[in-house]
């Protein structure tokens, strides 16, 4: 039996007592299975196959394999971790074991560098801390804390066991060990895997570096982002190492797979399991791969499949997918050569999955090729645009417009298909989706909802081709709710001598915004993005034209404050409340989040001021007073003592002025009263205070 990182090395290798290795007689030490004999590259480039490779009929979806060809990659390598880091977009590569050739014949390296893979080219990372060199160490992404997560791993230089405890984190940028309260005994070649669900990492088994015999492990631990818990489930899959774990996100649970047993010799498991959370449940499949070491394994989000892939120990270039019930051996139209050790990561961003090195058989021991599988086309879903991003301020409770996803067929044929959403973290209702149609081509509107707390969410909107080959397309969606100041805009109100003189002259002053005391506007002027004045003649019988004016003021400061995530709040006072009511009603791409009236007619308590209102609205073509559907939040302020105001029956937000202190006074009760009480401080309270 070949063990891990020594199984490809042209000048490493393990014996048992049933294999001889080629140019040499050491046989494995039963006490010590993991002894790692140095051999001459001759004597592994003439060995063979322990078995032929298998074949059997080819089923599910057919791949295609894409060699990439980045002009800097890293160094050629084995049983490296790699994983897909969501929050950069990137793929991971850490450590690993290299080969470094000598005239004796090549000795091995223990790397600990860090790169990255964007699809097109691999970067060399420079942290500013960095974990030791290893080999085996499982690493899996914490989507809670935006991370990944290493534990452990093993350290051939080691004077011990040479196994390790330590916990490492990937923000992206650097490394941090982490120093839990509690961590798991040592290991290596153990299984870990991130439950979105739980908001944890699930790590199971391994070997414990010959710390007792048999030297492999059963039990299983779970993170939180802080520190590492102990669980006990009433069963689980027994002792082993070199298994395969992975989330399912499809399903919602982790699935472990293969793996081995040692003890005097070893047993190969092909058995399959899965954990929900609370405890390891045994699962039955028709069919299942064979009792082979596979390499690596991963959650594909295109087939909502999970797939394993390797040679084994049979040097079996095989993939095989889990759908939740039972495993298909899928087929390749090209596949990479066969190796071992190689690391697979899934990329959702860009619908892929992303394979590196490996140990080689039939040339250099090592590998440092980059590869990308794709699905063959047949049946296939292709959707535009590929990603969505919403944005809006924290202080608007404005829902953002709804964006569309087309859905349509590589084959041009009708294909039935399916859609469903996930939230990081998950549980979250703030991503929605509604379709036209349950077969191509058909279009899929998704929104997000209003009023979220300051933040950054991201989700994934999966779109299956059900009834045929059960494929997916993720289409990734990100909401930023920024914090963004208001814009305000005030109208003032007709001039009273226009009433009677049509021909009074223009008077555009700011009455209404100067009659406030200083200290409100010194916290407005503070706060608030802009201030716009809308300029008027303040002629009443101007209204008609100043209508159309402020209809294109407002649609242009909608827009801004899309641009922006601005909310926008609109103050009007007495005549002004009627132009801002007229514009807003009449133009549908004007979005209001706060709409102020001030001493407004709009149902004034004076049946003359009233029917000149009702007679100016109805050329507009509006008969009835209603809230429009563009205005989030409308505050009606009106005074019994005002006669031209009056509660509006169509809204709730009215609120009567009644103080001992007013002068009653018709004039001063329509006028600066209003500044002078709590308009501002309500229009202060809605923007900053109420999310």
């Amino acid at each position: 039996m070949l063990r891990l990182a020594t199984t490809s090395f042209w000048a490493l290798c393990v014996c048992t007592s049933s294999f001889v290795c080629p140019q040499t007689t050491t046989s494995i030490d039963k006490r010590n299975p993991h002894a790692v004999v140095v051999l001459s590259r001759s004597g592994i480039s003439n060995a063979s196959p322990i078995n032929p490779p298998l074949t059997s009929a080819v089923a599910g979806s057919a791949y295609t394999w894409n060699q990439k060809t980045p002009s800097i990659a890293p160094r050629e390598r084995e049983a490296h971790s790699m994983a897909y880091h969501a929050a950069t977009g990137r793929t991971v590569l850490f450590g690993g074991y290299g080969w470094q050739e000598v005239t004796d014949g090549g000795h091995a390296l223990q790397l600990n560098d860090t790169w990255c893979w964007d699809g097109t080219a691999w970067t060399a990372q420079t942290p500013s801390s960095i974990p030791s060199g290893r080999m085996a160490a499982p690493i899996t992404y914490d989507q809670t804390h935006q991370e990944l997560v290493m534990f452990g791993g093993r350290d051939l230089w080691s004077s011990g066991l040479e196994v390790l405890r330590d916990t490492w984190v990937w923000n992206g940028q650097d490394w941090r060990h982490r120093t839990p309260v509690t961590s798991p005994p040592a290991r290596a070649y153990t299984g870990l895997a991130y439950d979105s669900i739980r908001q944890e990492a699930v790590l199971y088994g391994g070997w414990n570096g010959n710390a007792s015999f048999p030297p492999n492990l059963s039990d299983t631990w779970t993170w939180d982002g802080s520190n590492w818990t102990q669980r006990f489930p009433q069963q689980n899959p027994g002792v082993r190492e070199d298994h395969l774990m992975v989330y399912d996100e499809a399903r919602k649970q982790t699935v472990l797979f293969g793996g081995l047993q040692w003890s005097y010799g070893f047993t190969q498991f092909n058995d399959t399991w899965t954990w929900d959370g609370l405890n390891w449940t045994k699962q039955n499949p028709a069919t299942s791969p064979p009792p082979i070491r596979f390499d690596t394994i991963t959650y594909d989000p295109q087939t909502q499949m999970v797939l394993l892939y390797g040679i084994g120990d049979l040097n079996a270039n095989e993939i095989w997918g889990w759908n939740g019930s039972t495993w298909t051996k899928l087929s390749a139209n090209v596949e990479p050569p066969p190796r071992s050790l190689s690391a697979i990561a899934a990329d959702p961003l860009r619908g892929t999955v992303v394979l590196f090195g490996g140990g080689n058989r039939g040339g250099p021991p090592l590998l440092n090729d980059t590869w990308e599988r794709s699905q063959s086309s047949a049946g296939l879903l292709t959707v535009a645009p590929q990603s969505l991003s919403f944005a809006y301020s924290d202080g608007s409770n404005r829902k953002p417009d709804a964006q569309d996803i087309s859905v349509s067929s590589t084959s041009g044929a009708p294909v039935p298909f399916s859609v469903s959403v996930t939230t990081f973290p998950p549980g979250g209702t703030w991503l929605q989706v509604a379709t036209t149609s349950s077969k191509t081509p058909g279009k899929i509107s998704v929104s997000v909802a209003p009023g979220l707390p300051l933040g950054s969410y991201s989700g994934q909107v999966i779109v299956t081709a059900t009834g045929v080959n059960n494929s997916s397309v993720i289409v990734p969606v990100t909401l930023q709710v920024v914090v963004s100041p208001p814009s305000v805009i005030i109208i003032d109100g007709t001039h009273i001598i226009s009433v009677i003189n049509p021909s009074y002259p223009p008077d555009p002053t700011h009455y209404l915004y100067d009659a406030i005391d200083p200290y409100w506007t010194g916290l407005i002027e503070s706060r608030v993005g802009t201030i716009t004045h809308f300029d008027w003649s303040r002629n009443i019988y101007d209204t008609d034209d100043y209508v159309l004016y402020l209809s294109a003021v407002l649609e242009g400061l909608t827009k801004a404050n899309k641009r922006n995530h601005s909310p926008l709040v609109v103050v009007s006072h007495s005549w002004g409340t009627v132009l801002a009511y007229i514009a807003i009603s009449r133009n549908k791409n004007i979005v209001v989040d706060k709409f102020v009236t001030l001493g407004s007619p709009l149902n004034a308590q004076n049946g003359t001021v009233n029917a000149f209102t009702k007679e100016t609205l109805a050329r507009w073509n509006i008969n009835k007073i209603s809230s429009p559907q563009n205005v989030r939040t409308w505050t009606n302020y009106w005074a019994q003592c005002d006669p031209i105001s009056g509660s509006i029956p169509a809204i709730k937000g009215n609120i009567m002025i009644t103080t001992n202190y007013i002068d009653n006074e018709f004039l001063t009760c329509h006028g600066a009263y209003y500044a002078d009480y709590g308009v501002w401080q309500d229009i202060l309270f809605y923007v900053y205070l109420t999310k």
